[in-house]
């Protein structure tokens, strides 16, 4: 370094190569950063202020979720900070500093012990992953598209604080999903309940956010409470907002704050077509851990989406890709999601689980006494230690109560596969035996002609097929999706008829059907024989 530092740079090559190599380590070791060596080699401290040669060659970024240059003068953390994470799915990825520190906190950590896919595993046993590593996954997809977008349109005028909303809606979009994920909410809840997981999650956020003192952390990283206010908007709705009018008005608010950044509410759960980076890392990681092929490519709809006029829009060659995304999650849903296994699984864990609601309780604030399983969407305290776990708590509960051993008989056996039998299906569009009826009008009238039958010896399950889009009401979800093209790409059109190919499906509206089960293998057959399925 003393012969480089005079200007006595060795002429011959070899020993000029090595040289640049000894030097070039001993500089990693000593936190020194190299800005040229072509020449006499300017060398500077991290911590010194003098500017490097504007004859310096400007270093190259290997990855799109890398740090940037001005990103890191500006944060008030080192590189030792940022993660590296191995996503079986999207691979090696870089983790922010403060989506760090919220991934290492017991409200986040719980996902862990909560079954991405609920009950699948019972079918597909490969797919055991959690809520965990799906939300990791869309905080990655979500900062890939608006990174892409920054990179791409200048003019939008995103900084490194929406980036940093948008990564932690992601991120915590799914932290109020109970046990078995879906099953708590549609399955164990009273079905006349308005409660969702989205509502939950914005719970569990506050409690995070004020548990770990969140809030000071934020401010290092120049997110104030207008901020946190974004990022529990693109979360969901606010707990308490049970219309869709207040849904609506707050929502609305937000999108004044954002002003032309209105489109960063669509990013992580699009309202207006269903097009977001939550649908697109479960359908790949769904795909990959039930063993089952998608062609979707969510790498490239990232590349060919825009921003016009405050609205996410997509090339007009893409939307093949959008039509397959639609087709591939119904495809999911019907081979795996509500596969009758799967269904029959979770509606037996979910009978167990009512059965003990008052005797088998979860711990909430310590010293205080336990709440309810049904209860504990109040407590965010007994919603964090409410995770998958509950079964074994149950199994190993000791009471008299009839209840319980009701309840502890229910889950073994689903241990030795001893489940409710299935009969068959209808769909109330085609069959005038459920047309027009809910399910107790069906049962009284399958038991009428039944001896020895009783209306709790069968089972009727009401699944829904759709193509994940409540909207406006118009049937195909991508009408309310802009598009432009490569002539003119700051100019986006709506999807006329001629655009679309005569071999999509005429009708997008949801399907519906009504699945028998027998709980008694004795009178199975007389089931079958009256029901004619």
């Amino acid at each position: 370094i003393a012969h480089v530092l005079c200007g006595a740079w060795p002429q011959r090559k070899k020993q000029k190569q090595s040289m640049q190599s000894c030097i070039l380590f001993l500089l990693s070791r000593s936190r020194l950063v190299v800005f040229s060596c072509c020449s006499h080699t300017i060398m500077s401290k991290r911590s010194d202020s003098s500017t490097p040669s504007p004859s310096a060659p400007k270093s190259k970024r290997r990855h799109d979720d890398e740090p940037s240059a001005e990103v890191a003068a500006a944060r008030p953390s080192r590189d030792q900070d940022w993660k590296l994470f191995n996503d079986p799915i999207h691979g090696p990825i870089e983790i922010h500093p403060l989506l760090v520190k919220i991934i290492d906190t017991p409200q986040f950590q719980r996902l862990r012990d909560i079954k991405q896919l609920g009950t699948v595993h019972y079918v597909y046993y490969g797919a055991t992953h959690s809520r965990f590593e799906h939300s990791i996954g869309t905080c990655y997809l979500a900062g890939k598209l608006i990174k892409k977008l920054k990179k791409k349109q200048p003019e939008l005028g995103i900084d490194d604080e929406d980036v940093l909303c948008v990564q932690i809606a992601g991120l915590c979009h799914d932290l109020g999903h109970g046990p078995y994920s879906h099953l708590y909410q549609d399955d164990f809840l009273p079905r006349t309940t308005k409660w969702k997981h989205e509502d939950c999650s914005l719970k569990m956020f506050d409690h995070l956010m004020k548990e770990n003192n969140m809030k000071t952390l934020f401010q290092e990283y120049g997110l104030g409470e207008t901020h946190i206010e974004i990022i529990k908007v693109q979360i969901g709705p606010r707990a308490g907002d049970r219309t869709a009018d207040d849904n609506h008005k707050r929502e609305t608010e937000c999108q004044e704050k954002l002003g032309s950044k209105k489109f960063l509410l669509d990013i992580v759960a699009n309202k207006k077509n269903g097009v977001d980076v939550d649908k697109w890392d479960y359908i790949a990681r769904d795909s990959y851990y039930l063993g089952l092929s998608s062609s979707l490519d969510h790498r490239r709809i990232i590349k060919m989406i825009r921003v016009i006029h405050g609205e996410l829009c997509v090339r007009d060659k893409g939307m093949s890709s959008l039509y397959e995304m639609y087709s591939t999650r119904n495809s999911l849903h019907q081979k795996a999601y509500k596969h009758k296994t799967t269904r029959i699984v979770a509606l037996m864990i979910a009978k167990a689980m009512n059965l003990v609601d008052d005797i088998v309780c979860v711990a909430g604030v310590e010293g205080a006494e336990g709440t309810k399983m049904s209860e504990a969407t109040r407590d965010m305290f007994a919603f964090t230690n409410l995770t998958d776990h509950i079964l074994h708590q149950i199994l190993f509960h000791v009471s008299d109560d009839s209840r319980l051993r009701e309840s502890k008989e229910l889950l073994q056996r689903i241990k030795h596969r001893d489940l409710y039998r299935f009969v068959g299906e209808l769909n109330p569009a085609l069959s005038k035996k459920v047309r027009n009826k809910d399910t107790s009008q069906i049962v009284e009238s399958f038991i009428q002609g039944l001896d020895g039958v009783e209306a709790d010896d069968v089972l009727i399950d009401r699944v829904v097929f759709d193509y994940g889009y409540n909207g406006s009401g118009r049937e195909n979800p991508l009408e309310n999706m802009k598009i432009y093209k490569k002539d003119s790409p700051n100019t986006s059109t709506g999807i006329t008829p001629d655009q679309v190919s005569t071999m999509l499906p005429q009708s997008f509206k949801k399907e519906e059907k009504f699945r028998f089960y027998c709980k008694r293998d004795d009178c199975l057959e007389a089931v079958k024989r009256y029901a004619i399925l």
